[in-house]
C-alpha cells in the first residue's frame, strides 16, 4: 500500500506539474501575443496621429523621437520626399522602404517582425515594423513607418513570473493534496479494506468487499473474487476427496499385499506340512503303539520309574502329534460343520468354561453384548477354537504384565454401522505387543512366548478360520496398556 501510495503521489505530482507548466506556457504565450497586439494597436494609433501632424507641419517630426520611445521612424511623402529619424536598427532600412512603398501603393497596413530577444520561455521578436498610409479627409498625404521595440513587454512578463510561479505552485500543492485525498478515498481505501479482508480470510465463506454504491467496480471485483474463491474451494474439496481416496486405495493395496504375503506363507506352510505330516505321523503312531505295549508288560507294571518314563514319553509324543494335526489344518482342513447359530450363546459357553480354568484365577471376565442381532453362519467348533485361542493369549499376556492380579478381559459385541456385520472385541489389560512384533503375530510359528509354551500356530489358525468364515481378524495393541483383538463376521440376517 505504501509503494502504491508513493507511486500515485509521484505520478500525480508529475502530471499536475506538467499540466500546470503547459497551461502556464500557453497562458504566457497568449498573454504575450495579446500584449504585443495591444502595443501594436496603441503605437499604430499614436504614430498615425503623429504622422498626420508631420505631413501637415513637417517640423513637428523633430520632436517625435523625443516624445515616444521609438527606435526608428520614417515618413514617405506622396511626392517622394523621405524624412527618417532615429537609428536604423540592424540594417532594416530596405525593409522599411519596401513596406512604406507597399502601403502607399495598396493603401493597407503593413506589419513585420524583426530581430531576436530573450522572452519568457525562449527567443522572441525584438522589433515590430508598423507601416501605414496617412490620409487627410480621404486625401492621401503619404506613408509612414515606425520601428517599435518589444523588450518592455517581455520584461514585464519576466518580472511577473515569480508571482505567477508562486501562485501556480500553491495551486499545484492544493490540487495535489485534494487529488491525493480523492484517490485515497476512491481507490486506496477500498484496496486497503480488501487487503485486510483477504488477510483475515481463512478457509471457507464468502469474501465481501465493502464499497460505495456509486462505484460498482469494487462490487464487481468482490463478486469476481468470491467466484474465484468458490472455484478454489471446489478444487480444494476435489483434491481432498482425491487425497482421501488415494490414501484409502494405498491402505487397501498395503492390506492386500500383506494378505497376499500371509496367504503365500500359509500356502507354503501347507505344502510343507502336507509332506511332513504323513512322514511324521506314521512313526509317531508306531512309537505310541510300542509304548503302549511296554506299559502292558509285567515287568513294566511293577517298575514305577519305567512307568514314569513311558508316560512322559507318551506326553511329549502326543504334543508332537498335536502339532502335526495343527499343521494338517493348513494343508487339509477338516470338513466344516456349517450351521446357523447365535454368537452370544457360544460366547457364554466359552466364558463359563474358561472361568474355571486355573490360568483365569486372578482375571475378571466382563461381557457387554450390545449387538441386537447375533445370528451367524459357520462352524461353531472352529469359532470356539478361535475364541479359546484369543482368551488364552489374553490370559498369558496378563500373567506376564506388571499387575497380573488385576487382570481383566472384556468381551464386547456390536453391529458395525451401515454394514451387515457383527463385531466382537476381545480386550485385555495385559503386557501388550511391541510395535516391531505386531505385524508378525499372524505368521505361522511366530511366538513371543517362552519355549515349550506356544507353537506359534494359534493365531495363524484363528486368522484362517475367520477368513474362511467371511470375516476379518485385526489387532490393536500398545505395550504396557493391553491388546484388543477385533473379529468381524457376517450376520445371517440383515439388521
Amino acid at each position: 500500500m505504501r509503494s502504491l501510495r508513493l507511486k500515485i503521489s509521484v505520478n500525480l505530482a508529475l502530471l499536475l506539474f506538467i499540466t500546470i507548466l503547459a497551461t502556464h506556457i500557453v497562458i504566457v504565450g497568449v498573454m504575450g501575443n495579446e500584449f504585443v497586439h495591444e502595443k501594436i494597436n496603441r503605437e499604430h494609433r499614436i504614430f498615425s496621429d503623429a504622422a498626420h501632424e508631420f505631413f501637415l507641419q513637417p517640423v513637428f517630426g523633430i520632436d517625435i523621437m523625443g516624445i515616444h520611445d521609438w527606435a526608428y521612424a520614417c515618413f514617405l511623402a506622396k511626392a517622394g520626399d523621405r524624412h527618417c529619424y532615429g537609428d536604423n536598427p540592424e540594417g532594416m532600412w530596405n525593409d522599411i522602404e519596401d513596406m512604406m512603398a507597399a502601403s502607399l501603393d495598396s493603401g493597407k497596413l503593413q506589419i513585420q517582425y524583426r530581430g531576436e530577444t530573450w522572452g519568457v520561455f525562449g527567443k522572441q521578436n525584438k522589433y515590430v515594423i508598423i507601416s501605414d498610409v496617412i490620409t487627410d479627409d480621404s486625401q492621401i498625404l503619404g506613408a509612414g513607418a515606425v520601428v517599435v521595440m518589444l523588450d518592455d513587454i517581455y520584461h514585464v512578463l519576466r518580472k511577473s513570473q515569480k508571482f505567477v510561479m508562486m501562485y501556480l505552485f500553491i495551486n499545484m500543492v492544493v490540487l495535489f493534496l485534494f487529488a491525493l485525498y480523492r484517490f485515497s478515498s476512491l481507490i486506496l481505501r477500498p484496496i486497503h479494506k480488501m487487503v485486510k479482508m483477504t488477510e483475515g480470510y481463512r478457509d471457507t465463506g464468502r469474501l465481501f468487499i465493502p464499497a460505495e454504491k456509486r462505484h460498482p467496480e469494487f462490487f464487481q471485483l468482490s463478486d469476481a473474487l468470491n467466484r474465484m474463491i468458490q472455484h478454489i474451494e471446489a478444487d480444494k474439496n476435489k483434491l481432498m476427496n482425491s487425497l482421501v481416496l488415494l490414501k484409502k486405495a494405498n491402505a487397501d493395496l498395503k492390506k492386500a499385499q500383506a494378505d497376499m504375503i500371509r496367504a503365500e506363507k500359509l500356502a507354503s506352510i501347507g505344502r510343507l506340512s502336507a509332506g511332513l505330516s504323513h512322514e511324521i505321523g506314521n512313526p509317531i503312531g508306531i512309537v505310541l503303539g510300542y509304548l503302549g505295549l511296554l506299559k502292558q508288560r509285567p515287568l513294566g507294571r511293577t517298575d514305577d520309574v519305567a512307568q514314569d518314563y513311558i508316560e512322559r514319553s507318551e506326553s511329549e509324543i502326543n504334543r508332537i502329534n498335536s502339532i502335526v494335526r495343527q499343521l494338517l489344518d493348513f494343508s487339509r482342513p477338516a470338513a466344516a460343520n456349517i450351521i446357523a447359530f447365535k454368537l452370544h450363546d457360544l460366547l457364554e459357553d466359552v466364558v463359563a468354561m474358561m472361568s474355571y480354568q486355573p490360568l483365569m484365577k486372578n482375571i475378571r471376565i466382563q461381557c457387554d453384548f450390545s449387538a441386537e442381532f447375533d445370528g451367524i453362519v459357520g462352524d461353531p467348533q472352529q469359532i470356539r477354537q478361535v475364541l479359546l485361542n484369543l482368551m488364552i493369549n489374553a490370559a498369558d499376556a496378563i500373567a506376564v504384565s506388571s499387575q497380573p492380579h488385576t487382570g481383566e478381559i472384556l468381551l464386547i459385541t456390536d453391529i458395525m454401522p451401515g454394514t451387515p456385520y457383527i463385531r466382537l472385541m476381545v480386550a485385555d489389560n495385559g503386557a501388550g505387543i511391541d510395535l516391531e512384533n505386531i505385524d508378525n503375530i499372524f505368521d505361522p510359528f511366530y511366538t513371543t512366548k517362552e519355549p515349550g509354551k506356544g507353537t506359534g500356530l494359534g493365531l495363524s489358525v484363528s486368522y484362517m478360520i475367520i477368513e474362511q468364515a467371511g470375516g476379518t481378524l485385526n489387532v490393536e495393541s500398545e505395550p504396557g496398556k493391553g491388546t484388543i483383538m477385533t473379529i468381524t463376521l457376517p450376520l445371517s440376517e440383515r439388521p
